[in-house]
């Protein structure tokens, strides 16, 4: 995790840079660089809740209670 962390430090600071010497905007410095950490804190808890739960559970906790609602009627 820490390895995904610096790749992505690093990331960011290139793109900071390039926007800094190509003198951008300041919304484009935010939409930038919100959207490297938005994607570096996702990655980051897929990670680390990769063992602790599966994509086959969600989709039971969300459509379990549609399920239990049709059968309700019947």
């Amino acid at each position: 995790m820490i390895v995904i962390a610096l790749l992505f430090g690093c990331i960011l600071w290139l793109e900071w840079r390039y926007m800094h010497l190509r003198q951008r905007k300041k919304r484009t410095f935010v939409i930038v660089i919100a959207m490297g950490i938005a994607v570096c804190i996702c990655l980051e808890a897929l990670h680390y809740f990769n063992g602790q739960w599966a994509m086959a559970q969600v989709i039971e906790m969300v459509f379990d209670p549609v399920e239990k609602f049709m059968h309700i009627g019947n």
